[in-house]
């Protein structure tokens, strides 16, 4: 079994927390994008209510730990690994209660190029366990136009 410390350190090495590769201002314009309803970072999502920039920041800072302060705008991001390793905790046993129920479960991620393997390894595990795995926008076409390509 993976132990927090070496779940931590991993997550550090890896660049998934601490400083990541993520600049602040790619942050902030993915912020400002999303406050905007920008199709490209929603990815087929419809978020309830009307969020704004300094909203979504204060929710990421919250949830992450990337600088709460709007006038820090360049430089590395930083994400908490402390509050990382509690998310994943929490998103593990929410997972596991949907495969204990076999509930109908939506994976995302705006970081294809590093997650997707995982995601998709979690999607054939969650389907055997009897999990029907749910597409975003299904049944309705969506172009989001990514750094990867246009994506339908």
């Amino acid at each position: 079994m993976v132990t927090a410390d070496r779940l931590r350190a991993h997550l550090l090495h890896s660049g998934l927390a601490g400083v990541v590769g993520t600049a602040r201002e790619e942050s902030l314009r993915s912020y400002r994008l999303f406050a905007a309803r920008d199709p490209r970072v929603l990815i087929g999502l419809d978020p309830a209510g009307a969020w704004g920039e300094r909203e979504v920041l204060a929710l990421m800072a919250e949830r992450c730990g990337v600088a709460a302060d709007p006038g820090r705008t360049s430089g590395p991001e930083v994400i908490d690994p402390e509050r990382t390793l509690a998310a994943l905790d929490a998103c593990a046993r929410l997972l596991a209660e949907a495969a204990r129920r076999r509930v109908p479960v939506l994976l995302g991620t705006g970081h294809p190029h590093r997650l997707l393997g995982f995601y998709a390894v979690l999607a054939d595990a969650l389907s055997a366990a009897g999990c029907e795995i749910l597409t975003p926008a299904q049944g309705r076409c969506v172009d989001i136009t990514t750094r990867f390509g246009l994506r339908t």
